[in-house]
């Protein structure tokens, strides 16, 4: 966690701290610009078959993981955090708002390239029907997301419960309380998982692959 927000993010104390150049993220941020630069800058000619790899790739990785995520120590604990409801939870703002901002960032709407993208298509095409299976894809993709992220959750909890008194394997929202949450699920909480896998290199190779195409 240290490193994640001192040495990647390198967040400073507030608006009036605008810290230094950070180069590593600076050449990280040039080099995934001219990536998208050169899958883009000949329009559909280019993007149009770059998106069979792109499309494709983090399906591919999500079933590796979840069959992976299934056979960890501790799954099962991390499935049923997943399909165990709090209807408490739905009185909270907080919870909305959060639901609110991943579907629209997910279903990309209103955003500029959708548009573009869709200018291509024949005008004889059945757009409500197009739209409709988009919308039940991207949410299906969440669903079974869930069904790879929680077990590996589940794993966290189990091997983080032999070193931390603050954590039980049995109770996934001990993860929280060690900063495991939002963006360090991603950054923080997989990594961790990874490195205690047998044959981390290559799962951690996957996971990079996968975040690189989305």
């Amino acid at each position: 966690l240290h490193f994640w927000h001192s040495e990647v993010l390198q967040q400073s104390s507030g608006l009036d701290d605008l810290g230094g150049m950070h180069w590593g993220m600076f050449a990280a941020f040039t080099a995934s610009w001219l990536l998208v630069y050169f899958c883009v800058f000949n329009g559909i000619k280019t993007s149009g078959k770059v998106v069979y790899v792109t499309a494709t790739l983090p399906y591919i990785a999500l079933v590796v993981f979840f069959f992976r995520a299934v056979t960890l120590p501790n799954a099962g604990q991390g499935a049923r955090f997943l399909l165990t409801p709090d209807l408490s939870q739905l009185m909270n703002g907080r919870v909305w708002m959060r639901a609110v901002t991943q579907i629209f960032y997910s279903l990309g709407v209103a955003f500029g390239s959708l548009t573009a993208f869709a200018s291509y298509g024949s005008k004889h095409s059945n757009f409500p029907r197009d739209a409709t299976a988009v919308s039940f894809i991207n949410c299906g993709t969440s669903i079974f997301a869930g069904f790879v992220v929680f077990p590996i959750l589940g794993y966290l909890a189990h091997e983080l419960s032999k070193v931390n008194p603050c954590i039980r394997g049995d109770d996934l929202a001990g993860l929280s309380s060690v900063g495991l949450s939002g963006t360090g699920l991603a950054f923080v909480a997989f990594p961790i998982a990874i490195g205690h896998m047998p044959g981390g290199f290559f799962w951690a190779l996957v996971f990079f692959v996968m975040l690189l195409c989305l």
